[in-house]
């Protein structure tokens, strides 16, 4: 894609319901602009026409490829310094299963799902101009 596409992209997704449709590799994108809560949008994406639970569930292709990863840590700041202070062993025990991810089929930032997009797929193409 040329960086006129991409900003054809952008001005489209910062409207209401703003949509594109993209061909990534071997499969066929949809870029949505969707509420999510009150006076709050993010946009959607759609593989091949539709979001499979399974997908953010199970570790498959399109989760790597499209999805985003959040992270949260069960400790709090305070309790992270503390546990920098401990041996390394125990360190280690602790903050092996301290974090826990989750993957989301929505994005906040175009810019954050454009970079995701370029890093991890091979060819992206404009589909059409809707």
């Amino acid at each position: 894609m040329t960086a006129e596409d991409w900003k054809y992209c952008e001005e489209a997704l910062s409207g209401y319901y703003g949509r594109v449709r993209l061909k990534v590799d071997d499969y066929d994108v949809t870029l949505a602009v969707v509420p999510t809560g009150k006076l709050k949008q993010e946009i959607a994406v759609y593989v091949n026409g539709e979001i499979r639970c399974e997908w953010f569930l199970n570790d498959c292709d399109i989760r790597q490829r499209f999805y985003q990863e959040h992270k949260k840590c069960f400790f709090s700041q305070k309790d992270l310094k503390k546990i920098k202070r401990e041996k390394k062993e125990i360190r280690e025990m602790l903050l092996k299963g301290a974090y826990h991810y989750w993957y989301s089929p929505t994005w906040t930032s175009f810019r954050s799902l454009k970079s995701h997009l370029l890093k991890n797929n091979q060819s992206i193409e404009l589909d059409e101009k809707i």
